[in-house]
């Protein structure tokens, strides 16, 4: 659980990604307190792997990943973005590879405790089931 500067910290950087555009702050403040901490990934690892179990998704702090399906490349991730979390909503295998190209540091939520804020908060249901299907329009163009 973030607490004091960590969870002032956590607040400033979600409220920085467009996934939580017009969230309010009771949400972003339930988000924060889910965080399970952070992580950094090296040059040239996978924060995750296509066909994994989803248990968990991220927000990435500084740092840029490629983003592979089907072992095509379909974009890229970088600082101030969630990735990640589409696989928790209905608990079907990582849907894509995440390789870091630079080094990543990225707050880690654990699939449990989001799933325990969501319940607290549809609108914050709403607002990242809005970005997933942004994301999944935007992904959909590039096939």
């Amino acid at each position: 659980m973030a607490t004091g500067y960590e969870r002032a910290f956590v607040m400033q950087v979600l409220g920085s990604l467009t996934t939580f555009e017009g969230c309010r702050q009771e949400d972003l403040q339930m988000l924060a307190d889910a965080v399970e901490g952070r992580s950094l990934v090296k040059t040239g690892d996978a924060l995750c792997t296509e066909g994994d179990d989803a248990d968990r998704w991220w927000v990435v702090i500084a740092g840029r990943a490629e983003v592979t399906a089907n072992d095509k490349s379909v974009g890229s991730i970088g600082k101030y973005e969630a990735v990640g979390e589409l696989a928790l909503f209905d608990d079907q295998p990582r849907s894509a590879t995440i390789t870091a190209t630079e080094d990543l540091d990225v707050l880690v939520f654990d699939k449990a405790n989001f799933v325990e804020v969501i319940h607290s908060s549809p609108a914050l249901a709403v607002t990242l089931l809005k970005s997933a299907a942004r994301r999944l329009r935007e992904t959909n163009a590039l096939v």
